[in-house]
């Protein structure tokens, strides 16, 4: 793990101070959902020193989606404080891992024990809890475990870019603040209580002279918000044009932190024209995108290919500050404690259009990245890195000495996700890849492959492997005797748990009835973690509905007209009551709760059960994906879409009756998963990931190979990449398409792309 993850940003400038900061420096919790850059965090630095709290910091990444990373981070970031701290918990964890044992007692413990060595002057902040994937598991836990265990006195501030549903456990003192993504005027950002006081803007106003007009203040335009002397005017000889060009500068400045902090270094750092003719932009993200390039213009190649380093890491160590000083330092580093530094989020957007094509780095470079960051101990950035590049080989290499810590550690969700980027054969190859898959597909309770490995495991071992096999061999039989204790179903053969939730993690609640049902892909259900099976087509059809129609509780005779249309009333009656019956026995042999009701015609679930649907999240992280590239946040954005790509196993239903009632929502799920590759496909070229967006275009093109522009998207992919044979090679696969399928050409756009790739011009 990079160390400036858990490290706090150094006191800042004036412009990061805010109230909202000053209010959560007083105790209690805090709950600020605001888009990237509207805050700048060294000012809750500043905040919480000035009362006297030193905080305890966690800047959370994709990683810490799984339980067993988010709680080595926080361990890692309260030993900072309190050395030795968690020696106990990690131990336990050990012995007795998360993912099959569940992960609740832990984080009890966890909590326990930091409310019992908490410091009594320090505070927690978790920073981009965004990151996590906010309808899994790892957030929920800590907030339920974890931040709500500290006395009231000690501040916990959560922060996000995005909603975090796990933070209403928390009955937060103060309501989370929400800003909305394209809020720009003073009056919605004055009642969000997030923006500049109206008495700090006049002072940003001269460098912007000239490029946005001044005048005297008897003007007929006033800016919004100000009152008379307060800022600049627009003489009678100004159009409403300009007018509104600094109307919207004035927003801009008034409801972004990091516009005025740019401000600030473009004043001293930039010649006035550029300035203003950067704050022509018609957003912050076009602002701030023309001023890196103003401030960038004089950094040589070598430099800026510097800076496209960094883009992939986001941290900057002490020994590579000259990189944040030299020739591309500027308000997108933020200085962190034990002279680290990290890119700011705001910022990646507009330094990657900024730099072009020197955003773009080969796979070579990638590769040495990737090798540094193993040596740094940043496995979580790296090995995603290689599986994006399809080394193999190099990824092995990575996961070798890794394997064996990251079961120890709980990390079995992680590594298997690592894990599904290798072949069977590479793995049957390695034995230290095989013990590890082992465990990981025993607690995905594939147990006749699982037993499979351990056997080949164990034939394989030499004999200076014969201490680790003890603890091999001893893990297997323990997992059986937990399930045993518990009263769980040992896996049967060929059984596959549905992927995530509670039956992944082994996350649950006492005393609550929990049901976790996937639709996407082959219908999967389980009952506080306990997979369910044995039912029939019927069986699935009805819990299908009654699970996506459960907010609308349909009548019986709505029931079954959607499940028999056009059936005998009497005929459908009895199908209905057989599929209910037959629904119930198959819960019955994991719970004695009831799960389907009826009350006065209406077959329904248990009202007091908690249902979580996968269909339910994977369109909220679509949602969410949207909003946050209308809102210029790419980063974010990808996260979100990564996530949604996570859940889509396959087609609505895929393993059902063809129902005529989930017909269109299967089409239309389809066409929601393709447009979502699509935009990540987007993304991904954009960011300088060609090797992503190759993989999604290919996705996309399995499905419809119609889709134009994600052919031209894969040939630019391929060319980027230093394979444009490839590239002229799909433009034929294209048009061949195009003309067997619908008697056309493919369009100019087409066309043109492919003679830059055959004239091998930049693409």
């Amino acid at each position: 793990m990079l160390a400036g993850k858990v490290l706090e940003p150094v006191r800042g400038q004036a412009v990061a101070a805010h109230s909202v900061f000053t209010d959560a420096a007083r105790g209690g919790v805090t709950v600020l959902v605001v888009p990237p850059g509207r805050l700048l965090t060294e000012g809750l630095t500043q905040s919480l020193l000035d009362a006297g709290r030193r905080p305890v910091w966690l800047r959370l990444g994709t990683e810490d989606r799984d339980p067993a990373t988010l709680l080595l981070t926080m361990v890692a970031a309260v030993r900072r404080r309190v050395p030795g701290f968690g020696v106990d918990l990690l131990r336990a964890s050990a012995a007795r891992p998360g993912p099959i044992f569940g992960w609740d007692r832990l984080y009890q413990a966890l909590g326990e024990a930091l409310a019992g060595s908490f410091p009594a002057d320090a505070a927690l902040v978790i920073d981009h809890a965004d990151r996590v994937d906010p309808y899994g598991p790892a957030l929920e836990l800590a907030c339920r475990h974890v931040i709500a265990a500290l006395p009231e006195h000690i501040p916990r501030v959560v922060i996000g870019h995005a909603e975090l549903p796990a933070t209403r456990l928390l009955r937060p003192g103060r309501a989370p603040t929400a800003l909305p993504a394209h809020t720009a005027s003073w009056p919605a950002l004055r009642n969000c209580g997030l923006a500049l006081p109206t008495g700090q803007i006049p002072q940003m106003w001269p460098a912007l002279r000239g490029g946005l007009g001044t005048a005297p203040d008897t003007g007929p335009f006033p800016a919004p918000g100000l009152g008379p002397g307060t800022g600049p005017r627009l003489g009678a000889g100004a159009g409403p044009g300009r007018w509104l060009r600094r109307r919207r500068a004035t927003g801009m400045l008034r409801g972004s932190a990091a516009v005025r902090a740019a401000l600030a270094f473009a004043r001293t750092s930039l010649a006035d024209a550029d300035v203003a003719q950067a704050f022509r932009g018609s957003s912050s993200a076009a602002v701030l995108t023309s001023l890196a390039q103003a401030a960038l213009a004089r950094a040589d190649t070598g430099a800026r290919r510097a800076l496209a380093h960094i883009l992939q890491v986001g941290y900057v160590a002490p020994a590579d500050q000259d990189a944040v000083t030299g020739p591309v330092q500027g308000p997108w580093f933020q200085p962190l404690a034990d002279g680290w530094w990290r890119l700011r989020t705001v910022w990646h957007g507009p330094l990657v259009a900024a730099l072009g094509d020197d955003a773009r780095l080969d796979p070579a470079t990638l590769r040495g990245i990737s090798v540094r960051l193993l040596r740094e101990g940043a496995a979580e950035i790296a090995v995603p890195m290689l599986i994006a590049l399809g080394d193999q080989q190099l990824l092995v290499e990575a996961l070798r000495p890794a394997a064996a810590e990251m079961i120890g550690n709980g990390q079995w969700s992680t590594l298997g996700r690592w894990l599904d980027a290798l072949p069977a054969e590479i793995i049957e190859a390695e034995p230290a890849l095989l013990d590890a898959a082992a465990h990981v597909t025993w607690s995905r309770g594939r147990a006749d492959l699982a037993r499979r490995w351990f056997d080949a495991r164990l034939t394989t071992a030499s004999g200076a492997d014969q201490a680790d096999l003890g603890v091999i061999t001893q893990r297997q039989p323990d997992i059986d005797i937990d399930r045993d204790s518990r009263g769980l179903p040992r896996p049967e053969a060929g059984s596959s748990r549905p992927a995530g939730g509670p039956s992944e993690t082994g996350v649950t609640v006492p005393g609550r009835l929990e049901l976790v049902v996937h639709v996407l892909g082959p219908l999967a259900a389980a009952v506080n973690g306990q997979p369910v099976g044995g039912w029939g087509a019927r069986q699935r059809s009805l819990l299908a509905y009654l699970v996506l129609h459960r907010a609308a509780a349909p009548p019986r005779e709505v029931v079954m007209e959607a499940l028999w249309p056009g059936a005998d009333p009497a005929a459908a009656r009895n199908n209905l009551q057989v599929a209910v019956h037959g629904l119930r026995r198959v819960f019955r042999a994991v719970t004695s709760s009831a799960i389907v009701v009826f009350d006065r015609g209406v077959y329904q679930l248990a009202p007091e059960m908690v249902v979580s649907v996968d269909l339910d999240a994977f369109e909220g992280h679509v949602q969410a994906g949207c909003r946050l590239v209308d809102a210029g946040c790419p980063d974010e954005a990808i996260v979100q879409w990564e996530a949604a790509m996570a859940l889509y196993r396959g087609d609505f239903l895929a393993d059902g009756r063809s129902d005529d009632w989930a017909v269109p929502a299967r089409e239309q799920l389809r066409l929601t998963y393709l447009d979502a590759l699509d935009q990540l496909s987007v993304l991904y070229l954009d960011a300088g990931r060609p090797a992503m967006c190759a993989l999604l275009c290919r996705q996309i093109l399995e499905r419809d190979p119609c889709r134009e522009d994600a052919h031209r998207r894969l040939m630019r992919s391929y060319s980027r990449q230093g394979q444009p044979h490839l590239a002229l090679l799909q433009f034929r696969t294209c048009a061949d398409f195009l003309a067997r399928e619908l008697r056309v050409a493919p369009a100019p756009a087409t066309a043109r792309l492919h003679e830059k790739v055959r004239r091998h011009e930049p693409i």
